[in-house]
């Protein structure tokens, strides 16, 4: 039972209820009677005593005929029972006929005791000869010497005055039982209102699956309910959002995998009919072959950048390396497939560009993204230029080497600009055509910048697109 939040939640607003009102009202009622209601009493009781002590004559404390006398004087006024006793505590005369008995006998009790030593005091008790609880006070009196000449003890009934606060006991106990009630079932409401947003958030996470339709938890309640929901909420669409993209990831991998395995086929498929008896055919096939080979191993390291990008930062294993023969290594690379689609493809290196430190094989990789993605979306008789240069600081000194690819294609919007370096982003006019997964432009900026450099893109839709790749040299 107590395992149960909800129950657990009842319990923390009724326990201190149930723990507190009962002590309150002990600690009162105590308060109530041994401190004001008794103490008040204590007091008059004390003053009578010395009263007594006052108008009785020396000789009432060795005469019991005397000290009755005293009593009647006054036992009409005091509605206490009271007592005479000489110096060692033996009783000389009574207001209550019960005690006619006792005459001459040594009264035992805890109070007169103390007076016998000289002390005045006071309790509470039961007393045996009255049968009722009460309240016993025994004062001494002294003579110039410090020494007892006589006890006056005065004992009053106090079931009386625990009848008056019987009323208030009760009002208390009321009290308590309506507070309990009330706590308990604020308890059961509060705990209601907690605990029904955290069980709406249980089944909705227990029906969450990759895919599923998302329905947003209401957003009310405490501060804190409320942010779980909208954590749920933003975490529910964010992977409503992933899953979509997984299954675009995967259709897209899919088709750009078909492309050169579907070209490998049917170059083998030609191989094997007889096109290997033809030399230079034979070596066109290869060629063909060893293209749609790197087309598959730059998205194989795309892919595997890709992972490795979204668990930890990019790793780079720098070197030396010249840019100038790394430009021209990757359009050799590229040469049998624009002379299949009919495109002009070209290098032009201004300068004799200076070695970077760098990872020369992420610079492959973003060359090759670069290029092939010029390549895909260049239509037949366009042309794509792979331009170097350096910039110079003030004093004419290189500090960045600069490559830029440019395309005659169809450019790319300025919207679009803003969003084509963003992970798996493809353009809502080019997600029917299958010309991309969305990754290499994104990776391609993120080794940019891993180098401490950058990647941008300069477009007029209709009229092409150039993407500048600088590195510092620094």
């Amino acid at each position: 039972m107590f395992h149960k939040l909800h129950t657990r939640l009842i319990i923390s607003h009724t326990l201190p209820i149930l723990i507190l009102l009962p002590a309150i009202a002990f600690v009162f009622l105590y308060l109530l009677e041994s401190r004001h209601s008794i103490g008040d009493l204590a007091d008059q009781l004390a003053g009578q005593g010395t009263l007594i002590i006052q108008i009785a004559p020396a000789e009432v404390w060795k005469d019991p005929i005397k000290a009755a006398q005293v009593i009647d004087q006054v036992k009409s006024n005091i509605p206490s029972r009271i007592m005479l006793l000489d110096a060692t505590g033996h009783l000389l005369a009574s207001s209550l006929d019960t005690d006619k008995d006792r005459i001459g006998q040594m009264i035992d009790f805890a109070t007169v005791r103390q007076a016998v030593n000289g002390q005045t005091n006071w309790l509470v008790d039961y007393s045996p000869f009255m049968r009722t609880r009460i309240l016993d006070m025994a004062t001494p009196l002294l003579d110039e010497n410090n020494r007892v000449v006589g006890i006056v003890r005065l004992s009053y009934d106090v079931t009386t005055i625990e009848q008056r606060t019987v009323p208030l006991t009760w009002l208390i106990g009321i009290t308590f039982v309506a507070g309990t009630a009330l706590a308990l079932l604020l308890g059961i409401g509060l705990a209601r209102s907690l605990n029904a947003p955290l069980m709406h958030l249980t089944q909705a996470v227990s029906v969450l699956t990759p895919g599923s339709h998302v329905q947003d938890l209401p957003e009310n309640g405490p501060y804190e309910v409320k942010t779980v929901a909208r954590s749920y909420n933003s975490m529910a669409h964010r992977l409503h959002e992933l899953e979509l993209t997984r299954r675009q990831l995967i259709a897209n991998v899919v088709h750009e995998l078909g492309t050169p395995l579907g070209a490998i086929k049917a170059a083998v498929e030609a191989l094997r009919n007889g096109a290997v008896s033809d030399q230079t055919l034979a070596g066109e096939l290869a060629l063909g072959m060893n293209c749609q080979v790197d087309q598959i191993g730059l998205l194989i390291d795309d892919l595997a950048l890709l992972g490795e990008s979204e668990i930890k930062p990019i790793s780079l294993d720098r070197e030396w390396c010249n840019l100038e023969e790394l430009i021209q290594v990757e359009c050799h690379s590229y040469a049998y497939l624009v002379k299949q689609k009919r495109i002009s493809l070209a290098y032009n290196i201004k300068v004799d560009l200076p070695r970077v430190f760098a990872d020369k094989r992420r610079l492959t990789q973003i060359l090759a993204n670069l290029v092939h993605n010029a390549y895909k979306y260049s239509p037949p008789g366009s042309s794509i230029t792979v331009s170097g240069d350096v910039l110079l600081k003030t004093d004419k000194t290189p500090s960045h080497v600069i490559v830029e690819v440019a395309d005659t294609g169809p450019g790319i919007s300025i919207e679009d600009q803003e969003k084509i370096f963003d992970l798996l982003y493809r353009s809502p006019r080019e997600r029917n055509l299958h010309k991309g997964m969305g990754i290499g432009l994104a990776l391609s900026k993120r080794l940019a910048e891993s180098h401490s450099g950058s990647l941008t893109v300069n477009s007029i839709l209709g009229q092409g697109a150039t993407f500048k790749l600088t590195l510092p040299l620094s």
